[in-house]
């Protein structure tokens, strides 16, 4: 880039913005208009888990991004229960596995 590009860049906005058809949804998408993030809303949040078998143990794969941690609940075939909480991004699922030849949700 050659120097001045802010300079360049503010002279272009200040142009933007004094056009007589210009108005802030214009700005907004073109990106020169500040747009605050939306309110991240932690009590109905849910990470994406992907649930992967390795070597017959059942891992949850999940990212951590703007968690601290997971709870993990588990039906048992009895509704769903507190089986855990993971303060690490992956857990390992130390359940015992159905017997072979059966399965389980």
């Amino acid at each position: 880039m050659t120097p001045g590009i802010v300079t360049r860049f503010a002279t272009m906005v200040s142009r933007i913005k004094a056009h007589p058809q210009y108005n802030t949804g214009i700005g907004h998408n073109l990106g020169i208009v500040y747009t605050p993030p939306p309110k991240w809303d932690a009590e109905n949040a849910k990470p994406y888990l992907k649930a992967v078998i390795r070597a017959g143990i059942v891992n949850l794969d999940w990212k951590k991004g703007n968690y601290d941690g997971i709870v993990i609940e588990k039906d048992t075939g009895n509704g769903f229960i507190k089986l855990d909480k993971s303060l690490r991004a992956n857990y390992i699922d130390k359940s015992v596995m159905p017997p072979s030849g059966s399965s389980a949700v």
